[in-house]
């Protein structure tokens, strides 16, 4: 194992050891922003068994996954992701743990979503970033 892999770990460990709320602080963001998706036209992709650390979304259909991407981060400066395999081109996934756990980042990155997608021609009768915000409350 490289050392580097090694401080990495230790400093991992410590931000752990530091931060207690961290499991409520995941679950807490986790949950408002599944809350804002389902109230949005944009669908979970699981029904259940959700992780607290990132939140899977369908594409819409008739978009480019990639496009979606590209947009998101040349205009927003915002890097979500989408996925491989059988799920390459059909999934978004927007991270929420660690240090993006925090609700001024997801806030942002939902903000950001909205707005391209909108560009695409996708309509919302919501808010994602103030349904997000208000789920957290």
């Amino acid at each position: 194992m490289p050392i580097s892999d090694i401080y990495g770990l230790d400093q991992a460990i410590d931000n752990l050891l530091a931060d207690q709320e961290i499991l409520k602080r995941h679950a807490m963001i986790g949950h408002a922003t599944r809350q804002a998706i389902e109230n949005s036209p944009l669908e979970l992709y699981l029904q259940n068994g959700y992780s607290n650390t990132v939140s899977v979304i369908k594409v819409p259909e008739g978009l480019n996954d990639q496009e979606i991407l590209r947009k998101m981060r040349e205009n927003y400066r915002v890097m979500i992701t989408g996925s491989f395999d059988h799920l390459a081109g059909k999934v978004l996934r927007i991270g929420h743990m660690g240090e993006n756990a925090r609700p001024n980042k997801v806030a942002y990155s939902l903000y950001a979503l909205q707005k391209v997608l909108e560009d695409f021609g996708i309509a919302f009768k919501n808010n994602l970033q103030e349904d997000f915000l208000e789920a957290l409350n």
